[in-house]
């Protein structure tokens, strides 16, 4: 039985996130890979480094591979990262192997793989909270007008407006919506320890080249030890989760006894038939409490030692996916 309760028989019917799981499959990770080695061939012809016949046998070799997935894992197991016997498996046909891959290391690669990665997931959470986001300024429009009671530290104060109590939920949405473009990551270009010290003086020209090619930002430098927008996306992410979790708090204690908010399908009760429960608002409550966990645990990602860490990226590896997965379940959710 899996541990994971987006891949569970059954739990995965309540903690699914449809439109970020492929992201994470190996057949999108893979073609992040390849597209970055791509590039990165091409950008060695644009600097002069390999010729035009030398650049095309190395683009064939690598769009035409198959991986041995089998080999792959055994080798991870071994080297740590899954780069260098993907690198191997690629070139071991080829004339000229140094056409592929020369002057990059495997965290540009993976580093890169994952910038690819997380601007497809914001794009996704993006989409969702702009469909969560009409579906409460519709609510708005219908039933603005109607009083309720507003409640501060958990009892009754003054009568609010429908409206208000969703103006209050949508506030923060379209402030989260609005920072998305702050927490694009750039390729990770940096070579064995960071300077690009193999490229020379063809560095910076190789930099512009492979972030035009992949439509990724431009790095001021080398973020091997400098996790800060990956932890800040991570923040970002935890918040949108957080923020629908106030939303989904709100819908649990509104529900009460079908007082304010009446469910039209809410969970059954094995024991007690006439109950709805609110299940909707419990989950998106239990995602934001989840998340806001684990970003203590990616900010032990910052903690690097001197030019690269293996342990603070393999932590990456743990949790910024689930964390993902996490806000995407939340916003898929309430989407829909």
């Amino acid at each position: 039985m899996s541990t994971d309760p987006f891949s569970h028989p059954w739990l995965s019917g309540l903690f699914q996130a449809p439109e970020i799981e492929p992201l994470w499959s190996v057949k999108n990770q893979i073609k992040h890979i390849i597209d970055f080695e791509i590039a990165w061939t091409e950008g060695l012809r644009a600097i002069g480094n390999i010729s035009d016949v030398e650049a095309q046998n190395a683009q064939i070799a690598l769009r035409q591979w198959s991986p041995n997935y089998k080999r792959l894992k055994l080798a991870t197991a071994r080297d740590g990262v899954v780069i260098p016997e993907l690198v191997n498996q690629v070139i071991k046909d080829l004339s000229n192997p140094q056409a592929i891959h020369t002057g990059a290391t495997s965290q540009d690669v993976i580093d890169s793989t994952l910038a690819l990665t997380l601007r497809e997931v914001s794009k996704k959470i993006i989409e969702n909270l702009n469909t969560i986001k009409t579906i409460l300024l519709e609510l708005g429009k219908t039933q603005g007008q109607k009083k309720i009671m507003g409640r501060t530290r958990m009892q009754d104060a003054l009568l609010i407006s429908v409206s208000h109590k969703i103006q209050t939920w949508v506030n923060p949405l379209i402030e989260l919506s609005q920072e998305a473009e702050n927490h694009k990551l750039p390729i990770q270009m940096g070579g064995a320890v960071g300077d690009n010290q193999v490229l020379k003086e063809n560095a910076q020209k190789m930099i512009t080249f492979i972030s035009n090619k992949l439509d990724l930002p431009t790095p001021q430098g080398s973020w091997q030890t400098n996790r800060n927008k990956l932890v800040s996306f991570a923040g970002w992410i935890t918040r949108i989760s957080g923020v629908l979790g106030k939303i989904g708090q709100d819908f649990c204690l509104m529900a009460q006894n079908n007082d304010e908010l009446v469910l039209q399908a809410g969970g059954r009760s094995s024991a007690m038939p006439h109950k709805q429960n609110p299940i909707l608002g419990e989950l998106i409550v239990t995602l934001a409490r989840y998340n806001a966990g684990q970003v203590g645990l990616i900010n032990q990602c910052m903690v690097h030692e001197q030019e690269r860490s293996g342990s603070a990226w393999m932590l990456e590896w743990m949790v910024l996916p689930q964390m993902t997965m996490v806000t995407g379940c939340s916003v898929h959710s309430v989407a829909t």
